[in-house]
């Protein structure tokens, strides 16, 4: 069994580059050829983020980059879900939007959410995904509106 340490760079996010190591088993899979393939996919649409397009919105960009983490990347044995949400609220604080996340607090909000990326890997499509996190961000923003 061969141990390596990989260091990647998963997003640029102002004037500061994030960098995430990762040690893993090499008889597992090759996860630096797995997120080389990806990493050029994840900045170009990063770059073209443009919320004026559906197809170039933040919350379509998002969902793409959470399904592949997550369905087809997925680099840890724990706690994909987590690093993937802090990537992406990275993300949103560099567009200028508050990274708002649809509450994971009991096992019901668990599975709602485990079955959405399910079903979209299921259905090969993120709109599902675009749909839970816009839902979870409305209720997010409305509780805290009625807070005030």
């Amino acid at each position: 069994m061969t141990l390596f340490l990989l260091t990647l760079t998963i997003l640029r996010c102002g004037f500061a580059l994030y960098l995430i190591n990762i040690k893993i088993n090499s008889f597992h899979y090759n996860l630096a050829i797995i997120m080389a393939s990806h990493m050029g996919l994840f900045n170009n649409r990063f770059e073209r983020i443009d919320n004026a397009n559906e197809a170039t919105h933040i919350l379509s960009v998002l969902a793409y980059f959470h399904n592949i983490f997550l369905n087809k990347i997925h680099p840890f044995a724990d706690g994909n879900g987590r690093v993937c949400r802090i990537i992406m609220g990275a993300i949103m604080m560099q567009y200028n939007c508050h990274p708002i996340f649809p509450l994971i607090t009991d096992e019901e909000h668990q599975f709602e959410y485990i079955s959405t990326i399910v079903k979209c890997e299921l259905e090969n499509s993120d709109d599902l995904l675009v749909r839970y996190f816009a839902k979870g961000m409305t209720e997010s923003l409305l509780q805290r509106v009625y807070e005030f």
